[in-house]
């Protein structure tokens, strides 16, 4: 088993399905995490961004079988 970290994904507080998204570097993990939530959060309107929490993410850490596939 080895340690990894999997993206979990909610937009409007209903989960996403991300089985499978796994990163051995938590690092790495956390910047798709934040990408996610800014670029998921803001919207154009009278010539500036305004920003809405529509999703959120972050990075679980569980174990995992050593012949698991990861995006990192």
């Amino acid at each position: 088993m080895l340690l990894a970290f999997v993206l979990i994904v909610t937009i409007d507080g209903l989960p996403i399905d991300t089985d499978g998204m796994y990163f051995r570097d938590i690092h790495r993990c956390n910047f798709f995490a934040r990408e996610i939530e800014t670029s998921a959060n803001q919207t154009w309107v009278g010539g500036k961004y305004h920003y809405v929490i529509k999703a959120r993410a972050w990075c679980k850490p569980t174990f995992v079988p050593r012949e698991t596939i990861f995006w990192d």
